[in-house]
């Protein structure tokens, strides 16, 4: 039983004679009942037909329904889903994840950059699976830094040692890995990673809200970033944090 099956229902129920059927995403929410979470909104590989480090929570449900993503545009926020089997599907579908309408090549004038926060994993963990908002909220630090970045900024992603770029509601398994305990080697090996990652979100102003064992690996990699709290020690961010906290 997965919290996305509405969406499965819907796309069961539509008539036959549909080949294809474009939803926005806040048509997606209704059906659903929720809101879609940040990287829904900002990564297009949460719409892939196989599992990714950003689609592994929802399993690409709607395959489930014999439908599959063909084209998303993260820019109007729409998806196209289409019937597998149909000639639509036969003609201009293929066995990849789906192609991400292109952003146009002039820049963005209607308004300032999406502004996505990272948090960096925290050593205090559940000890149960749990979405990563909940699985690092035995860190006082880290409930402050999601609470900030929920409330100032357009979404966030927790910067994991194990995983890479996680979205808040995925969710993981305990673990314990840290950066601190790796080699130089593998924090440039991770820092690859995550920018990888990073690009796949478009233009958006990136700003961290984690230490320097997991700034400085993504700053090597070319990734550009906002450092708010550079410099200050964990008491200090905790009250940076409560003074702009409602």
């Amino acid at each position: 039983m997965s919290k996305y099956d509405p969406l499965v229902r819907y796309l069961q129920n539509l008539p036959a004679t549909t080949s294809s059927a474009t939803l926005t995403f806040r048509q997606i929410e209704g059906i659903l009942g929720f809101p879609l979470g940040a990287s829904a909104r900002t990564y297009s590989a949460w719409w892939a037909n196989e599992a990714s480090p950003q689609s592994r929570h929802t399993q690409a449900v709607w395959l489930k329904a014999r439908w599959e993503t063909r084209d998303v545009d993260m820019r109007s926020g729409r998806v196209t889903f289409v019937r597998t089997g149909s000639s639509d599907h036969r003609l201009k579908l293929t066995n990849a994840a789906p192609r991400t309408i292109a952003p146009p090549s002039q820049p963005r004038t209607s308004g300032p950059r999406r502004r996505i926060g990272l948090i960096s994993c925290t050593k205090a963990k559940l000890s149960r699976p749990a979405p990563a908002r909940e699985l690092y909220s035995a860190s006082d630090l880290f409930r402050k830094a999601a609470a900030y970045c929920d409330t100032h900024l357009d979404g966030w992603f927790v910067l994991s040692a194990k995983h890479g770029l996680v979205e808040p509601e995925r969710v993981l398994e305990s673990y314990d890995v840290t950066l601190k305990t790796m080699s130089s080697l593998e924090r440039r090996r991770w820092g690859a990673q995550v920018a990888q990652q990073l690009r796949q979100l478009g233009d958006v102003a990136l700003e961290a809200h984690a230490g320097a064992d997991y700034v400085r690996p993504l700053i090597e990699a070319g990734v550009d970033l906002g450092e708010p709290l550079h410099g200050l020690a964990i008491g200090q961010r905790k009250r940076w944090y409560l003074e702009r906290l409602p």
